[in-house]
């Protein structure tokens, strides 16, 4: 079971980077130290209770090649856990999964000199559910999806639908407006789908900087996952 929820957050994470050439991709030793770009992504899915955590190393900035982890002195844990290296196409990152909420998410990062940078965070505050969502929705008037939590300054909340036969996305509302906690879904948002089973999640996001970098930076992304809220479309 956990290799495959880690082939499933694999495909979701590296599937919109993948183009049909080979990325850059260079050996941490080949490169100045300090000017590895670090980003760690911490995400945690409430609905499967799994936490998904990853670091990835660019030369420079966030555009820059990928930084592989070569060498005797260099690597990244995950709460002390050696991070798996994910290498497709000359995309490299480093994953760890693991069953339950993770707190805190701490990384830390040896480079190839064995300078360490440690970085932490937690997902506490980022939790998000649904307040009393609706079970039965009709397409001729619409609904609306009210949250926990309203959406703070620097935050993201997007609301994604999903068709309950194969899981595709159906709607996808995102919501960036300060102390907003709700989403409407109009009658001409609902209309040009089938009536039956359908259920929608919630994912809040933000992103913020290290506690412990070189000079050329690096980010934190988060992401919480709401767990699913099913319902019936009627018409």
């Amino acid at each position: 079971m956990r290799a495959i929820k880690l082939l499933f957050l694999l495909s979701v994470f590296t599937l919109p980077v993948l183009v049909f050439y080979s990325c850059e991709s260079d050996p941490i030793t080949s490169v100045n130290q300090d000017n590895i770009y670090q980003i760690y992504d911490c995400r945690y899915n409430a609905d499967s209770n799994w936490t998904y955590a990853r670091a990835t190393f660019r030369l420079n900035n966030a555009n820059g090649s990928y930084i592989t982890l070569t060498g005797a002195t260099s690597g990244v844990t995950f709460n002390g856990n050696s991070m798996t290296e994910i290498s497709i196409f000359g995309v490299v990152y480093y994953q760890y999964g693991v069953g339950g909420f993770q707190n805190p998410y701490q990384y830390v990062y040896t480079d190839a000199n064995s300078n360490t940078f440690s970085n932490s965070t937690s997902l506490s505050s980022m939790a998000i559910s649904f307040q009393s969502p609706p079970t039965v929705v009709m397409q001729s008037s619409g609904t609306t999806f009210n949250f926990t939590s309203s959406v703070n300054s620097g935050e993201k909340v997007t609301l994604n639908i999903y068709n309950a036969s194969n899981d595709s996305l159906v709607i996808q509302r995102a919501n960036q407006t300060n102390g907003s906690n709700s989403f409407s879904i109009t009658s001409s948002d609902l209309s040009p789908l089938t009536t039956g089973n359908y259920y929608a999640q919630l994912l809040r996001q933000d992103q913020t900087g290290l506690s412990q970098q070189n000079s050329v930076g690096g980010v934190m992304n988060r992401t919480y996952v709401s767990a699913k809220a099913a319902f019936t479309l009627t018409p």
